[in-house]
């Protein structure tokens, strides 16, 4: 049987994805030499490894690295990341 999502689920999808980027976002901060995010990355694997859906968590994980250090190492590494996950 299919799972239909409803007014509410697609709610929580939004505000879960929501989070997760705010939570990229702040853990994007926290790095080594302005390049290497150990946490973020943990975190993006985490999830992964919880099963969320990589191809959301992809752009979402780019995006928040981008937008706390607007270089294109952070750009690149964190493309590499997602590209090697």
């Amino acid at each position: 049987m299919e799972q239909q999502l409803t007014k509410q689920n697609k709610y929580y999808l939004i505000a879960k994805y929501i989070l997760f980027f705010g939570v990229f976002f702040l853990l994007g901060k926290a790095n080594i030499n302005s390049t290497i995010n150990p946490f973020n990355f943990g975190m993006y694997f985490a999830l992964i490894w919880c099963n969320q859906n990589i191809l959301i968590l992809s752009p979402l994980f780019i995006l928040a690295n981008y937008l706390c250090e607007f270089s294109m190492l952070s750009l690149y590494s964190s493309i590499f990341t997602c590209i090697v996950m």
